[in-house]
C-alpha cells in the first residue's frame, strides 16, 4: 500500500512549464539543467522513488509564487526535502547572473495568503 501511494503522489506532483528560465544546457529538453540532472541520476544517494520526485521539484522555477506548494509535493516522498530544496537552490543560483535572474523574477512574485489556494499535487 505504501508503495502505491509513494507512486502516485510521484506522478501527480507533474509540472508542466516548458518555460527556460534555468539559463542553463538542458540536451534532452526535459526541463531540468544537465547539471542539476547529473546530480540527481549520478551523485545523489537517493532511492529512485525520491530521484523521480526531486527530478519533478527541479522543473519548478524557485522564484515561482507557487514553488513552495511543489515543496509539499517532494515532502510527500522523502522527509529529506527541505534539505534537498536548500542544495537546489544552490545549485540553480550557483553564479552570479543565475542569482541576479533569480532576484529579477521572483520580485513579480507577490505574496498572497496560501491557505486560500487549493493546490493540488498535479
Amino acid at each position: 500500500m505504501k508503495i502505491i501511494l509513494l507512486f502516485f503522489f510521484i506522478v501527480s506532483c507533474s509540472t508542466s512549464s516548458k518555460d527556460v528560465w534555468h539559463q542553463g544546457v538542458d540536451s534532452n529538453g526535459n526541463g531540468v539543467r544537465d547539471d542539476i540532472e547529473r546530480w540527481i541520476s549520478h551523485e545523489s544517494n537517493y532511492s529512485n522513488d525520491v530521484k523521480e520526485g526531486i527530478m519533478k521539484f527541479a522543473r519548478i522555477d524557485p522564484a515561482s509564487c507557487d514553488y513552495h506548494h511543489h515543496l509539499k509535493c517532494l515532502e510527500n516522498v522523502t522527509d529529506e526535502a527541505f534539505q534537498i530544496q536548500i542544495t537546489l537552490l544552490s545549485m540553480l543560483n550557483n553564479t552570479e547572473q543565475r542569482q541576479k535572474a533569480y532576484r529579477q523574477r521572483i520580485k513579480k512574485c507577490h505574496a498572497n495568503e496560501s491557505s486560500f489556494l487549493n493546490f493540488k499535487c498535479q
